[in-house]
């Protein structure tokens, strides 16, 4: 049994440190396997976005093309304003791939983010990517709601 002598200090030499292996950057979450609609629940996504559900009943409802939830919120008129939410997997997030008009870059969201007009559309499409983890895209008809979105997605995801 090894013994301390009167100053409390071990008598065996520091051993040296174990080799660092160096550390595997994290992998992009499996997108494809979350939920939307139970991640960011109807009520929850209204109140964070200053409004309400046009229908409390209707807390969101999936469309069935991979994680995505649309909420009908009440928007600025009184009226239904439909606004989708949709998780892409990061490695499928290319701005070029869609059909924006003019997509002008948006400060304070994720790594990249662009807005702009859908092709033949009025709605508002918001994308953005925090590299190497996942794509959010919001969608709707008020930009400052998308953008509350999908900043409140990006803080909330798990």
């Amino acid at each position: 049994m090894p013994t301390s002598p009167a100053g409390g200090q071990s008598t065996s030499a520091p051993q040296a440190a174990a080799p660092t292996v160096p550390v595997a950057p994290a992998s992009a979450r499996d997108v494809n396997a979350m939920d939307a609609c139970a991640l960011f629940p109807g009520a929850d996504v209204a109140a964070a976005l200053g409004t309400s559900l046009s229908d409390p009943n209707n807390t969101g409802t999936g469309t069935g093309i991979g994680p995505s939830c649309d909420y009908g919120l009440v928007g600025g008129s009184g009226g239904t304003q439909v606004t989708i939410l949709n998780l892409i997997p990061a490695e499928l997030y290319d701005l070029s791939l869609t059909a924006l008009v003019d997509p002008q870059p948006v400060s304070g969201l994720g790594d990249k983010a662009s807005m702009g007009t859908r092709v033949g559309t009025t709605s508002i499409d918001l994308l953005v990517l925090k590299v190497g983890d996942i794509g959010v895209e919001a969608l709707g008809e008020d930009a400052g709601m998308l953008q509350k979105l999908a900043g409140y997605a990006l803080a909330h995801l798990p």
